[in-house]
């Protein structure tokens, strides 16, 4: 975690050095589409499992250079060739952002609410030797003040690098219900991500 804060501070501060160079003035555009790299967060809920979220989809809403809408939808899913277990993430998120330029510069800040669902698909056998289908879906909300900065290369592309603080909610559910096996965890953590934009 603290190799990715201090790799997106190192990103952010040389966007911040490099504007100084640029002095145009950005205009942006109404409407883009791009993507938000989440492919490296792994993590380990309530020692139950890994989950990786998926990259999303941003659908990016600009108005008049102040006020931003930014709704998110990702996807993805795989399975054990050997086992026939089957993994799946599907992750929501919307932004809601102020904003201001320096240069092509531009720093967004507002809310970040995130919704990621989980599923987990096995088989197992009883001790009558019957399989029974074992799924456990594990959903984390998430919510909290969110930072950026938005470099443009040119008129229709940007990268941004975005950083916030989100309360989160960890809650998963078994079917057949398992005594004792259900999550219901708050946490309080750091969270990052790396936007690339293409504007219309």
């Amino acid at each position: 975690m603290k190799t990715k804060i201090l790799t997106l501070t190192a990103f952010l501060l040389c966007v911040f050095i490099s504007s100084y160079s640029q002095t145009d003035k950005i205009t942006l555009k109404t409407f883009g589409i791009g993507i938000h790299v989440e492919q490296f967060k792994l993590s380990n809920i309530d020692d139950g499992g890994e989950y990786l979220s998926p990259n999303k989809i941003i659908f990016t809403f600009s108005f008049k250079n102040n006020f931003r809408l930014e709704p998110e939808i990702g996807y993805r899913t795989a399975t054990d060739n050997n086992s026939k277990d089957e993994t799946s993430a599907l992750g929501f998120s919307i932004g809601f952002m102020g904003m201001f330029q320096h240069g092509r510069l531009n720093f967004p800040i507002g809310v970040r609410i995130k919704d990621d669902i989980f599923t987990a698909k096995s088989t197992t056998t009883d001790f009558s030797g019957n399989t029974i289908k074992l799924k456990e879906t594990t959903t984390v909300f998430s919510a909290g003040p969110v930072v950026g900065a938005e470099y443009f290369l040119g008129d229709n592309f940007s990268v941004a690098g975005e950083i916030g603080l989100m309360l989160s909610n960890i809650s998963s559910k078994h079917d057949p219900s398992t005594s004792g096996q259900e999550t219901d965890i708050s946490e309080f953590n750091t969270d990052t991500g790396l936007m690339l934009r293409f504007y219309f």
